[in-house]
């Protein structure tokens, strides 16, 4: 970064809330109870971890209920900017499973969604929802915020990779090919008899 030049706190997500007037992010936010937090980091910690992680699952349940009851991809990409906020407000890593939640769906409707069974929008979010989780999840274990045993844990069973490429096994003769009746009879027919 170039010496005297800051880090612009205000960047967006690019594709997250495209498009979405004032009066539909106001008409998301009637549906919910949540009123923004002024608490600070330091003062979450003192709660201690179980209570925080608490408040956020229940913020994210009242998140998920006023989801449920948009159908537009604009609005169910506004609440997955809303939770990467919670994610960031409450100091808690981005997971697929309250992501999904936030949008007002599960593991199973997600999977169906990324498949393309809800038509291509739903598709392209959860292409983009699952590629901003992966990304995240990449990035803190190479930070040292999730460690490498739990990272690839979730690597293997969210983002599909693998330890090694996968090897199909097929069965091989170790002694080549086995030649039929016909070819030995032809091989040895012109060899001379032994007296």
């Amino acid at each position: 970064m170039p010496k005297g030049k800051q880090p612009n706190p205000n960047i967006e997500i690019r594709g997250i809330g495209e498009g979405i007037s004032e009066s539909k992010l106001t008409s998301l936010g009637a549906n919910s109870s949540r009123v923004p937090s002024t608490k600070t980091n330091r003062e979450m910690r003192t709660k201690g971890q179980v209570a925080v992680n608490m408040e956020f699952s229940m913020q994210i349940l009242q998140l998920s209920e006023s989801a449920k009851q948009v159908d537009s991809v604009a609005m169910l990409r506004d609440a997955f900017k809303q939770y990467l906020e919670l994610c960031n407000e409450y100091g808690i890593q981005p997971s697929n499973m309250s992501a999904y939640s936030a949008l007002g769906i599960d593991l199973k409707k997600a999977k169906l969604w990324a498949a393309g069974k809800a038509g291509r929008e739903k598709a392209e979010l959860m292409q983009f929802v699952n590629q901003f989780l992966a990304m995240s999840r990449e990035t803190s274990i190479m930070s040292g915020t999730i460690s490498p045993q739990v990272g690839q844990f979730m690597q293997k069973n969210f983002d599909g990779l693998s330890d090694a490429p996968i090897e199909i096994a097929e069965e091989r003769d170790l002694l080549g090919d086995k030649p039929s009746a016909e070819d030995i009879i032809d091989r040895y027919e012109s060899l001379p008899d032994e007296e």
